[in-house]
């Protein structure tokens, strides 16, 4: 089995190199994913932001306990790795959109002119707006075991240890 020192590199590597992450939540037995564009904080939480009226937002609201997955799609199934996690979901406080709102766009758009067409102040985020920030706190992170083909199974990664090593971009 691959050491926690080697899950760790491996799940950066996944985080960094990838943009989109699934997000699945689950309301009176009615389950649902949705893909995501996200930022990664220094402690490992994902920003995101979406309508507070679509299918996930309102399933969060009953229930904030969500599950992902983050994996780079193109790649042949002998190479593909990723990472997923359980946590739960809270709205960015009004408080912190100063500092999160510029990130998630520098992330998303990191070209300046690309990003000048899709940059969007912090007020279209605050009070009764349609669209809010939400930030992902995982509680365990898993990724795939590469040490067995015999059949697919993944390993938990040490979150505490992780943190350790800030996500820095």
């Amino acid at each position: 089995m691959a050491s926690q020192i080697d899950l760790i590199k491996r799940v950066r590597e996944i985080i960094i190199n990838n943009r989109y992450l699934t997000l699945s939540t689950c309301n009176n037995n009615n389950a649902w994913i949705a893909p995501l564009a996200y930022y990664v904080e220094s402690d490992y939480s994902f920003v995101y932001y979406s309508s507070k009226e679509s299918k996930h937002s309102l399933d969060i609201q009953n229930n904030p306990q969500v599950a992902c997955s983050i994996y780079d799609s193109s790649l042949p199934s002998d190479s593909v790795d990723g990472i997923q996690f359980i946590g739960k979901v809270e709205e960015v406080p009004i408080n912190e959109l100063i500092n999160v709102v510029p990130k998630y766009f520098m992330q998303s758009f990191p070209v300046e002119k690309i990003r000048a067409v899709w940059q969007q102040p912090v007020s279209n985020f605050k009070g009764l707006t349609i669209k809010k920030f939400y930030r992902i706190i995982p509680a365990n992170i898993y990724t795939i075991d590469l040490d067995t083909t015999e059949v697919d199974k993944r390993v938990e990664v040490d979150l505490e240890e992780l943190k350790k090593i800030p996500m820095i971009k």
